[in-house]
């Protein structure tokens, strides 16, 4: 899969516009062939990114048609990323001096090892989750060794904010958890997610709103910035966008 073309014949194309050097790229491949030209997709971010939403996928790229080709960090190539949350069963916590502590996650009534999720629970969330950690203290599953894991035993329930578009995690986070016995309400949770899907960080809407934009959402400071820098451009600065990622499996 091609989608952009920044040498060709010994001539540098970086300084000209994306959709002239598109534009070179799709004459250069037949179609039809094994290679292919990455399909730039009509419509506004909102719209697009919708379907993508649908369909599963773990996000889109956005591209500025006018930009040129600069290499590092940049407002005019950006990416959003489509988040889930789903209900696992709690493995265990791995716990090491100086590094982050680390969820291990299951799936539900298999208790297959999925991914790891960063435990991002303010202090009073992480002091309840280690207690009850201890409380149901057990052994490892099978094939499983890491040394630094409070491995437990069946009854917790983790609630993960992960990536899209996979069968396990990834960037995964830990937003909340529950005994089998209990319910999200019953518990006095901290988060409220609401359904499953996540699709749209809180501050992203700002940018949705904006049909001339669509980038990559991390939730850090600098794309904050970057978000409101671009929200600032005018409408008519249109980009173009491609879907990345595969379907999730049903």
């Amino acid at each position: 899969m091609t989608f952009d073309l920044l040498h060709l014949n010994g001539h540098d194309l970086r300084d000209m516009p994306l959709v002239d050097r598109r534009g070179i790229l799709q004459a250069m491949i037949p179609a039809g062939g094994r290679i292919q030209f990455s399909e730039a997709l009509p419509g506004t971010g909102a719209a697009v990114f919708h379907l993508i939403d649908q369909a599963g996928l773990e996000g889109m790229v956005s591209k500025r048609k006018d930009s040129v080709y600069r290499s590092g960090s940049s407002t005019a190539w950006l990416k959003i990323k489509s988040y889930a949350v789903d209900e696992y069963d709690l493995l265990g916590v791995e716990r090491e001096p100086g590094k982050p502590a680390f969820a291990l996650m299951g799936e539900r009534g298999t208790g297959r090892y999925v991914g790891a999720a960063f435990i991002t629970l303010n202090r009073e969330m992480r002091e309840r989750l280690w207690q009850r950690v201890q409380e149901y203290a057990g052994r490892a599953p099978n094939g499983m060794k890491r040394p630094a894991t409070q491995w437990v035993k069946q009854g917790l329930i983790g609630r993960v904010k992960h990536l899209r578009g996979e069968e396990d995690l990834r960037h995964a986070s830990l937003q909340d958890f529950e005994r089998k016995t209990e319910s999200w309400s019953e518990k006095g949770a901290v988060s409220a997610l609401g359904n499953k899907t996540e699709a749209h960080p809180p501050m992203m809407h700002q940018v949705l709103k904006n049909e001339h934009f669509h980038g990559t959402w991390f939730g850090c400071a600098s794309h904050s910035q970057r978000a409101r820098a671009i929200s600032r451009r005018r409408a008519a600065d249109t980009v173009s966008l491609f879907v990345v990622g595969k379907p999730a499996r049903p």
